[in-house]
């Protein structure tokens, strides 16, 4: 029966190993999923990206024409010095500094400026194709306020472009130009003009005074669209990122952990619902002193989703956002949110209307610490946090989370509003679990995600009356009765019939065997036994717990992956192995086989 009494000479009748499968389930297994179902994939996405070389020293890298000074030291959007002073000559026909870039897709092109001496007005110019004198497209912007007017080279027409200004800290503009391609240039300039009438090349002429400046901070060069900012020296920034996808109905899912990029193999849980209806937008329901700028950046879906919560400039105050739903009562709803540090390096969320508790709950976004209650920071890499909090409805009515944008890990309050400052947001969900699980999208009402289904049909596999098992699983919510696998007749089962491998029990025909409280989110490995008189179990190579009054199931011929016979009670988590035998298995292998 055993080798060096370690490990079984028999080998696994039934082997399945979901987490080297290569995202392949075996042919034997029935898999269904009604609907779509999202999961950390192994794939990575473009999350974040600048490609301008030194993006806030404009005397640096960049080339200029037309500026008799071009210094730092003056004051930036985000409260410190770094922005750059472009002062007009009186000799040259055009006042701008440029780089040339390699770019194409939705490119933006993202600047903060300002008026500084007299009435001068940014022009940003984006090169479309080749560089010709027609391949072009310019906007201009009134730095006192209003909108974006925009001038296309005719090599240029047919591509679509946009611009947009939004006054930000400082009394800076954040000024975008977004095009669907993108050729070798991009120029930053000043007019005199609100309406542009660039020449050949894009350039917008006319005789500067010595004097007129505009101050300048903070550029941004995206091919993917996104505005967000990220800072650059002698390297371009661009950071790949794990990708939630999303599967089609009926398809499993293979999950990976995002940090590590492991394989955590098939993902298996049960119907669940998101209560709140539009979970790409942050906007929320109710909110006090903070701006929402929509689609501003990559989110984990590797999609222009994200928003930025942003400070508006009141200071000593709460800045936040609500978001609201129709609980049922005494219901424990757990709120999650993919956030990310944009200025902001903290946000609180709290259980706010109709909680039997309304804790603050404190979310580091640099280390992904959390304090102040029961919450939980699942980093899913480049800077993003999936963070959750659970609490139970007092009533059946409307209940709110409260989510705070800050710049501490112990208040609120937030000393200086300065307009720039943000998180970024996305992937909302609310939903009746004591943990979060994945995420479901919604768009103008509540969605349901159906439950996962994995089975096995084989009598010849399965009723080998004493036999012996082991299985690698984790749970999101270790607390609750979760099944990791139940083997059972197809007719007249019940749900504590066969054998049967839960958080806590090995059951074998009704006989339970306890073997403690297991940890969530924390892979453990169970090896068990059964035979007449007689069965043991062990988890994580420990001690083998042994009940001897066991008589062992006959006519089992289905084995149910992840969930008991009727379906209830998902393992919610993954699946990583299991392997079956024909026979019973020594305590000596059962502790050698689980470590």
């Amino acid at each position: 029966m055993s080798y060096s009494n370690s490990y079984p000479t028999q080998r696994a009748t039934l082997n399945l190993d979901f987490a080297n499968g290569g995202d392949q389930l075996d042919s034997r297994l029935t898999y269904t999923r009604s609907s779509t179902g999202t999961y950390m994939s192994s794939e990575k996405a473009l999350s974040s990206e600048n490609l301008l070389l030194q993006s806030q020293d404009f005397d640096t890298t960049w080339d200029s024409v037309g500026l008799s000074s071009r210094s730092g030291g003056n004051a930036d959007p985000a409260g410190g010095t770094t922005a750059h002073r472009f002062i007009e000559d009186s000799s040259s026909a055009t006042h701008r500094v440029y780089q040339t870039v390699s770019s194409a897709g939705k490119t933006s092109l993202t600047v903060y400026a300002k008026q500084a001496v007299g009435t001068r007005y940014l022009a940003l110019k984006v090169s479309t194709g080749s560089g010709g004198p027609y391949d072009w497209v310019v906007a201009t912007y009134d730095l006192a306020g209003g909108t974006p007017a925009m001038t296309t080279g005719t090599g240029a027409t047919s591509i679509a472009k946009s611009s947009a200004q939004t006054l930000s800290g400082g009394g800076f503009y954040k000024c975008t130009l977004t095009v669907e391609s993108s050729g070798g240039g991009v120029n930053v300039s000043m007019t005199s003009v609100t309406t542009p009438s660039p020449a050949n090349y894009g350039h917008i002429g006319y005789t500067g005074d010595g004097a007129s400046a505009i101050d300048v901070a903070f550029s941004s060069l995206n091919s993917t669209g996104a505005t967000d900012y990220n800072a650059t020296t002698t390297q371009i920034h661009r950071e790949f990122a794990p990708t939630l996808k999303t599967a089609s109905a009926d398809a499993p899912r293979f999950e990976y952990d995002p940090i590590t990029g492991n394989a955590e193999g098939l993902l298996v849980q049960s119907q669940a619902t998101n209560s709140y209806p539009n979970s790409s937008d942050m906007t929320g329901t109710a909110g006090a002193r903070t701006n929402i700028d929509s689609n501003v950046a990559v989110g984990p879906t590797g999609g222009l989703t994200a928003d930025a919560v942003r400070l508006d400039s009141t200071n000593s105050n709460d800045h936040y956002k609500d978001y609201s739903y129709t609980a049922a009562a005494s219901t424990v709803y757990t709120f999650s949110v993919y956030v990310k540090a944009a200025g902001l390096s903290y946000i609180c969320i709290r259980p706010k209307v109709n909680f039997t508790a309304t804790p603050y709950i404190f979310f580091n976004l640099s280390t992904g610490a959390v304090t102040g209650g029961d919450g939980v920071a699942e980093s899913v890499g480049n800077g993003w946090y999936r963070c959750s909090v659970k609490a139970t409805s007092s009533g059946a009515t409307t209940s709110t989370f409260r989510l705070y944008v800050t710049d501490n890990g112990s208040t609120t309050t937030v000393a200086t509003g300065d307009s720039y400052r943000a998180v970024l947001g996305t992937g909302l969900q609310v939903e009746a679990s004591s943990a979060p699980s994945s995420l479901i999208s919604t768009s103008g009402a509540s969605a349901t995600r159906a439950a996962d289904v994995c089975t096995l049909v084989s009598e010849p596999l399965l009723d080998n009356g004493s036999g012996a098992l082991v299985t690698e699983y984790d749970m999101q919510s270790a607390g609750e009765t979760s099944f990791v696998l139940h083997a059972e007749r197809s007719v007249g089962a019940t749900n504590s019939g066969g054998v049967s491998v839960t958080n806590k029990y090995l059951t074998v025909n009704g006989t339970y065997e306890d073997i403690g409280s297991t940890s969530s989110n924390v892979f453990h490995k169970v090896a068990a036994s059964w035979e007449n008189g007689s069965q043991k179990i062990s988890r994580d190579g420990g001690a083998v717990a042994e009940d001897t009054a066991t008589v062992i199931p006959s006519g089992v011929d289905t084995l149910h992956i992840g969930t008991r016979q009727d379906g209830g009670e998902s393992v919610n988590g993954h699946i990583k192995s299991i392997a079956i035998y024909s026979e019973p298995l020594t305590s000596t292998n059962l502790t050698t086989l689980s470590q």
